[in-house]
């Protein structure tokens, strides 16, 4: 599996060409593809999975090893049946991830989103969040309040966050347009969200990088790509 692509957390395709066809994916409340269609609108196969991620059957061949919270960039592994949430192997069958959390946050180590996996997601392997936690980022997004969109990324990385991001968070511009929070615009924002997320952990690890200002800058571009979708 691509573990770059997951450990960055790059925002999935929802769409694939090979072989001149071109195959889209389609996912439910929490980012998991559960239904892949062709030009034609036409279904060419289905997934299904349990709670915690468990394929329980499929129509047709799935061709993206993107499927459980694919948009989110889990990735499986078709052989062993694990995923990757970032920086960690997940085992869809015991409902544990396989090595402990670094930061040893909480009791279990191991538990994969407090098992709660109805309401959370985990992308990066380390911190799940809550629907209601999306929403609440999505609406301080959609308002300009810069100091909630802090605060909701401070919870997620559990530590406070290093100057440049504040700075980079606290000058996007204020909305002007009423926006619509709703299940399908979590889904069409959650990839970005997910790289925002990412950027400020790397900002918050490497503060002294040379590529500070260059994260800034897309965490500023991101934000903005998240008030468009939620616009729209």
């Amino acid at each position: 599996m691509n573990r770059l692509v997951a450990e960055l957390g790059y925002a999935m395709p929802t769409s694939e060409r090979t072989t001149g066809t071109s195959t889209f994916d389609h996912a439910n409340y929490l980012g998991t593809f559960t239904r892949q269609t062709n030009s034609s609108q036409s279904t060419k196969a289905t997934r299904v999975y349990d709670a915690f991620g468990n394929l329980e059957s499929t129509t047709g061949t799935p061709q993206s090893p993107f499927g459980f919270v694919g948009s989110q960039g889990y990735q499986e592994d078709g052989d062993s049946g694990l995923k990757l949430l970032g920086h960690r192997y997940y085992d869809p069958s015991t409902g544990r991830f396989l090595t402990r959390d670094p930061e040893k946050d909480g009791r279990n180590w191991f538990t994969y989103c407090e098992s709660n996996p109805l309401r959370q997601v985990d992308p990066s392997g380390l911190t799940g969040w809550t629907i209601e936690m999306y929403v609440n980022f999505l609406s301080a997004v959609a308002t300009g309040e810069s100091d909630t969109i802090i605060t909701m990324i401070e919870i997620f990385t559990g530590d406070d966050l290093p100057a440049e991001a504040v700075e980079a968070i606290g000058e996007l511009p204020k909305p002007t347009s009423p926006v619509r929070i709703n299940g399908n615009t979590i889904r069409n924002v959650q990839g970005i969200v997910t790289q925002v997320r990412t950027h400020i952990l790397k900002i918050a690890k490497n503060p002294g990088s040379r590529a500070v200002n260059h994260w800034k800058g897309d965490i500023k571009v991101m934000l903005k790509q998240i008030y468009s979708r939620l616009r729209n």
